[in-house]
């Protein structure tokens, strides 16, 4: 048990196992607070306040758990240590309810200025939702770790914390299968050519039939990467097939929302693709470099460019099992001096060739 001696309102606001404690309805005579008010009754004042607070706060249902939290840190961080803001402030039942009205105040500009910028996007998740025709599902993540929902077409979502999607429970009898998200998730979509799966964020789409990726978004940016199969993205101001970009494995594409422009490039960490990774050797003896690299391009599914003529008498004697893919291809132009630079999808390898 932690040591609550010391503990005052600001602890008790700030306290991530008492908040639980308080929006989980759980009694008091059953928790941990019971016996520290039992070993410390000089503290009930401070622990009654704060359960007030949360409270009140929890039944504010237009504030998302991040609003309370920033609203409690902006009022506390405005308070310097030399002042006594705990018995200025908090002396009266009055005072209390002009601190909420005032954290209230500084949570609401900030909703209000978010919500007027979303109503001037047509294509953000509020937006879209408000706007689709038939009934969602809505599912936030509240929770400290990631959640994993099961949609009912059978594919599966990995949602982040405070992110959110929304979907029809009866996608599969929709010409396609529809997502509309905010924040950040990983989604498995199972195959079925004649519904596509279709995810709708900030205003970027990714099209697929069956395959594994992530999207993730923010208020100016999105990206999207592939691990598995092949997508189509696009930004809903240009639907046109044209404009597309389309992914692959270990490819990523980024989306600019202000100068609605998409940036294809390579995932940063690139994953071996299929599931068979152990039966994969990355030894090399006295093997041409040639090699090396088409096995890289096969495994990791990534073009590797360079001159052939000019390496063709590069050998490699090294072992690359177990490391990550720019790791391995560090070493590799490491051994050959040689360099790389990445072009979009494509890795580029200059050197001046090996005697």
């Amino acid at each position: 048990m932690k040591s609550y001696k010391d503990y005052k309102l600001e602890d008790f606001l700030t306290d991530d196992d008492f908040q639980q404690w308080i929006k989980s309805g759980a009694p008091a005579s059953v928790s941990q607070w019971r016996e520290l008010l039992d070993k410390y009754p000089d503290k009930k004042p401070d622990l009654e306040e704060a359960r007030t607070w949360i409270l009140f706060f929890q039944q504010q249902a237009y504030f998302t758990e991040a609003d309370v939290e920033q609203g409690i840190q902006r009022v506390l961080a405005s308070k310097s240590p030399q002042q006594n803001w705990r018995t200025t402030w908090l002396s009266s039942r009055w005072n209390r309810w002009q601190i909420a009205a005032a954290l209230l105040l500084l949570i609401g500009i900030g909703w209000v200025v978010n919500q007027t910028l979303e109503t001037d996007n047509p294509y953000t998740y509020a937006a879209l939702t408000a706007q689709s025709p038939i009934a969602l599902n809505e599912i936030i993540n509240t929770q400290a770790t990631d959640q994993r929902i099961n949609l009912p077409d059978g594919s599966r979502i990995v949602l982040t914390p405070t992110s959110r999607v929304s979907y029809s429970t009866q996608m599969n009898k929709s010409p396609s299968r529809e997502v509309f998200l905010k924040g950040e998730a990983f989604f498995e979509v199972t195959k079925n050519p004649s519904h596509p799966f279709l995810v709708y964020a900030n205003g970027l789409v990714t099209r697929v039939i069956g395959t594994q990726f992530s999207v993730k978004t923010s208020p100016e940016n999105g990206s999207v990467v592939v691990r598995s199969g092949r997508v189509a993205v696009y930004s809903m101001k240009n639907q046109q097939s044209a404009k597309q970009v389309v992914l692959t494995p270990n490819q990523q594409v980024t989306f600019q929302a202000k100068k609605n422009q998409l940036t294809p490039a390579i995932s940063p960490e690139p994953g071996i693709i299929g599931s068979d990774n152990q039966a994969i050797s990355f030894q090399y003896h006295d093997t041409p470099v040639a090699k090396v690299f088409a096995q890289l391009e096969q495994t990791y599914g990534i073009t590797i460019r360079y001159d052939s003529t000019t390496l063709k008498n590069c050998l490699l004697n090294v072992s690359l099992d177990g490391k990550p893919f720019f790791t391995k291809l560090d070493v590799v132009c490491l051994t050959i001096g040689a360099t790389y630079k990445i072009q979009g999808t494509q890795i580029l390898v200059s050197g001046q060739g090996c005697d």
